[in-house]
């Protein structure tokens, strides 16, 4: 499988997670560009994003990646799952 098929099948996922956990009508690049707290996220409802990505690429997530102060935007954090995603690929 080319990397480019698995980066459309992780932003598919990735997109569809976010959808059922946060109440977004839609998944732009201005919703990227915003802070987490922008699109609705607060400390229990960023744990329950984990959980389901957790769930969803059946990876763990380190300690740092917990914690939502570390992440300026949404796509700062979508990045940093997949970094972790393609870490387990190999």
């Amino acid at each position: 499988m080319s990397g480019e098929v698995k980066v459309a099948d992780f932003n598919t996922r990735f997109y569809e997670i976010l959808q059922k956990n946060i109440e977004l009508l839609s998944i732009d690049e201005s919703v990227l560009k915003s802070d987490l707290e922008t699109v609705g996220l607060n400390s229990i409802s960023f744990v329950k994003l984990i959980v389901a990505l957790e769930n969803e690429f059946d990876v763990e997530f380190e300690n740092e990646i917990l914690i939502i102060d570390h992440f300026a935007t949404l796509e700062q954090f979508k990045d940093s799952v997949q970094k972790l995603v393609e870490g387990q690929d190999h």
